[in-house]
């Protein structure tokens, strides 16, 4: 997990979405509290009774209202979850994530690069609703982060379906 670059033991970390919570694993053994949230809450509740313990809680959340609290997180990741709300919803949620962020904290954020050329819904994945181009992903995160404390990595792969993609990373420092 790219978020496990930046964990060290006793940091709090916050995984939104988290899924089925297996990412947990990772990030615990690297010493970490974990916090893990996610919308499904089938997935909140099967992620709870495989791997919640005194240092892995998983509880209900949206990223259209992610109601956080301040200061509270060392690292948050949200990977595989900004391309799952509207274009609409995405400068607030990033606006929560750094506001939740402790100072010298660490968001690390992806997003697949719009397939149409054009930041919005992909006609082709009904679940992606807010696909960004590199500019606008670059943009959204400087208007939340001093643009010298965001760093974006691109990353191509082939899915097993055999179609190539690109995702960009964010990582941006609350300094």
């Amino acid at each position: 997990m790219q978020v496990g670059l930046f964990c060290r033991p006793g940091l709090k970390v916050l995984d939104f979405p988290c899924g089925s919570g297996y990412g947990s694993e990772v990030l615990c053994a690297l010493g970490v509290t974990y916090r893990g949230m996610d919308i499904d809450a089938l997935s909140v509740e099967y992620a709870q009774k495989v791997y919640g313990t005194d240092q892995k809680t998983f509880l209900n959340g949206d990223l259209k209202q992610p109601n956080l609290q301040n200061e509270t997180y060392d690292v948050i990741g949200c990977i595989e979850g900004l391309e799952h709300i509207e274009l609409e919803f995405q400068n607030a949620l990033i606006a929560s994530f750094r506001d939740a962020l402790r100072s010298g904290g660490v968001l690390v954020v992806s997003s697949p690069v719009a397939q149409t050329g054009v930041s919005g819904p992909n006609p082709d994945n009904p679940h992606h609703l807010g696909e960004l181009t590199k500019p606008d992903f670059i943009a959204l995160l400087h208007r939340h982060f001093k643009p010298e404390s965001v760093e974006v990595v691109t990353h191509r792969a082939r899915l097993t379906i055999g179609v190539e993609t690109e995702c960009l990373y964010g990582i941006c420092h609350n300094t």
